[in-house]
């Protein structure tokens, strides 16, 4: 049987400031289900390598589709914007054409939804996934992933995996009648620039109704995908074999200084607890 959810020092968590985790771990209960939801990133915070030794996302499924030219022009198009991407002079101009100029590879290069579901059988969701949002939907919580990958591929691996999120924000494919990809719909562009609450109706009008935000994601970028402070409890999961060269206490310290009031380190378990506490009578 497992440990009962302490909010005092809950297992699993490495707090930034134990107390004020503490004070929103006891509002979020107090409030109750009804006033709470989860915003997940997808991409390395729901997928793992840990099984699998492979860091595979709906990009990597889909790159793996591309003959050697279309992978070489991925290549380039990461050589041009991931750099001004990791030293903060990224633009929305910049986002913009990274995204398209990568989602026309698919286009230029055909790729069927047939060979995207045969490769998402690859994919691994961490220790915990499946039961978290199976308990988020028996108690009518909301699940929203935002995503900068592709929505149609998530889609994809959740049913594969039998995850039910209640909402996808991602960019989603055109499809043809027999699944080859057309191109994609401009309007449900995610990108690395716009990937947060800020702007999206959806997500806003969830929030409305239910104001306390529980946001996992991976990537220090991530911590804006929900607004706010004292309402938001923001968790960063770390996948130790793609850190593995990154010295724990400095991937600790990177995290909670870009704002992240929690680590995990591997799985979701820790979540499955703590949300159980939340939802218990």
């Amino acid at each position: 049987m497992a440990t009962p959810f302490n909010p005092n020092n809950p297992a699993g968590f490495i707090c930034s400031d134990p107390a004020t985790v503490q004070r929103k771990l006891v509002s979020f209960a107090q409030t109750g289900p009804d006033c709470v939801s989860y915003v997940f990133d997808f991409d390395r915070t729901l997928t793992t390598s840990k099984h699998t030794g492979e860091d595979i996302t709906t990009w990597y499924i889909l790159h793996g589709l591309l003959p050697e030219v279309g992978r070489q022009a991925m290549y380039d198009l990461r050589a041009t914007y991931q750099p001004k991407e990791l030293s903060g002079e990224l633009t929305e101009t910049d986002a913009l054409r990274w995204w398209n100029s990568a989602l026309q590879l698919y286009v230029d290069h055909p790729v069927y939804m047939h060979q995207i579901e045969a490769a998402a059988r690859n994919v691994q969701l961490r220790d915990g996934t499946t039961k978290l949002f199976k308990d988020c939907e028996t108690a009518g919580i909301p699940t929203v992933i935002l995503s900068a990958g592709v929505c149609d591929v998530i889609e994809v691996i959740c049913a594969k995996r039998t995850i039910h999120p209640s909402l996808i924000l991602s960019t989603r494919l055109a499809l043809a009648d027999d699944g080859r990809i057309l191109g994609w719909d401009r309007d449900s562009m995610v990108h690395v620039l716009n990937k947060r609450e800020q702007g999206n109706g959806e997500l806003k009008a969830i929030r409305a109704q239910r104001p306390c935000t529980i946001l996992i994601g991976d990537s220090l970028q991530d911590v804006d995908m929900a607004e706010g402070s004292e309402h938001v409890l923001r968790i960063r999961i770390c996948d130790r074999a793609l850190h593995d060269t990154v010295a724990r206490e400095h991937y600790l310290q990177q995290s909670f200084a870009a704002g992240f009031d929690v680590v995990l380190e591997e799985d979701l378990m820790p979540l499955v607890h703590m949300n159980e506490w939340i939802v218990s009578p």
